[in-house]
């Protein structure tokens, strides 16, 4: 009789965690979501509600410190959506190029550099595809290049 082996789990982190949609997307494709990273307190009330068995943060990416991140070495997968309000053509009319939200990707990048997982996804709106940093970079463009 043959045994039919079970891979392990995959270990994913969840940054910019929002209400856990993404988690959910994860945990259904088989990974186990170790960790979750949320500022926003309702969006984290409901990530809690959704992830019972989800470690999760909720606090600022901006104040966790690079020894936060270096606890979830070894993880597979960190995996978010850093904000997308500077970039959505959705409520343009509040779309800011100076909005604060739009470089809390550097902090995402912070976090793969502490933890160097085997796999990075990170999903936002089209709009990214052309919205520049203050050093009038593509913001895509400088995510390509800090991550390969």
């Amino acid at each position: 009789m043959k045994v039919k082996r079970i891979p392990p789990a995959r270990t994913a982190l969840d940054l910019f965690a929002g209400a856990g949609g993404l988690s959910c997307g994860l945990s259904m494709a088989g990974f186990n979501v170790v960790g979750a990273v949320e500022v926003d307190d309702w969006a984290s009330e409901t990530y809690r509600f959704n992830h019972p068995n989800s470690p999760l943060s909720s606090a600022d990416i901006c104040e966790l410190s690079d020894n936060f991140f270096r606890q979830y070495c070894g993880v597979d997968l960190i995996a978010g959506g850093p904000p997308c309000q500077g970039f959505s053509i959705a409520a343009s009319n509040r779309r800011k190029e100076n909005d604060p939200r739009n470089s809390l990707y550097l902090h995402f990048i912070r976090a793969i550099e502490q933890v160097k997982p085997r796999v990075v996804l990170i999903e936002n709106v089209k709009g990214i595809t052309a919205a520049r940093n203050c050093d009038g970079k593509k913001i895509l463009d400088d995510i390509v290049e800090r991550i390969s």
